[in-house]
């Protein structure tokens, strides 16, 4: 078995120290000018646990370290033998080599944005004089409702400022919405050049500074994972 973890610009034989999943070395597969980073090993090393996915990306971020061309494979991207990882890249070769263009010499970064309960929606709840069965249930099941609407609309106002002060410095955002319990988190992922890291840095932390308010987190620079969802149909 193969297991691929991703795919570079061909610039030669580059030797990887860090050691792929089970311990197994990294080597690569050429087709014209695309070199896939690839490791031996069998199904019951390659199951899906956290030592392997923590292998996994620290591969790729040794890869991304010596190639400014890189597109991250997913976890658990495997295939049979060498044969079929080059039948693979020459079938989807125009498109890979296209996208391995387009992000050439960017990376991502991560800003998550962090919101709690509105303390509108602190009070207690809302009391109705004989209410029908299911009443409470059905008031709660609104007021509920009614809070995702408003942290999404005020999130939607924090991820417009916090993109309109970086706006120079980013080429394309992804963002991504998740409400758990009573807090409402929005990551956003920015795909930039290598050289405006700095003040893409200095941009987010004068917003920040602006919003004390806000729970934000960053973190990268790293490989462009969000901004490379590739598919490698066999």
């Amino acid at each position: 078995m193969k297991y691929v973890y991703c795919l570079t610009k061909n610039i030669g034989q580059i030797n990887i120290p860090t050691p792929g999943i089970g311990g197994a070395k990294i080597h690569q597969v050429f087709e014209e000018k695309i070199s896939a980073f690839v490791s031996d090993g069998n199904l019951t090393s390659m199951t899906c646990n956290t030592s392997n996915i923590i292998t996994h990306q620290m591969v790729v971020q040794e890869a991304f370290r010596v190639c400014n061309s890189l597109i991250p494979c997913r976890f658990g991207t495997i295939f049979s033998d060498l044969e079929e990882i080059q039948a693979v890249l020459k079938k989807h070769y125009d498109g890979l080599f296209t996208h391995l263009i387009k992000i050439e010499d960017k990376f991502e970064v991560s800003a998550r944005l962090i919101l709690s309960e509105l303390e509108e929606n602190k009070s207690p709840p809302m009391e109705t004089e004989n209410p029908k069965e299911g009443g409470q249930y059905l008031l709660s099941k609104k007021k509920a409702s009614d809070f995702k609407k408003e942290l999404h609309l005020k999130a939607q106002e924090y991820c417009s400022a916090m993109n309109k002060a970086t706006t120079p410095f980013w080429e394309e955002v992804i963002e991504h919405e998740q409400c758990v319990g009573n807090s409402f988190l929005v990551s956003l992922y920015y795909l930039l050049r290598r050289e405006e890291l700095p003040p893409f840095k200095t941009a987010f932390q004068k917003f920040k500074e602006t919003m004390p308010e806000l729970k934000l987190q960053y973190s990268g620079p790293w490989p462009p994972y969000n901004f490379s969802q590739i598919q490698m149909n066999h």
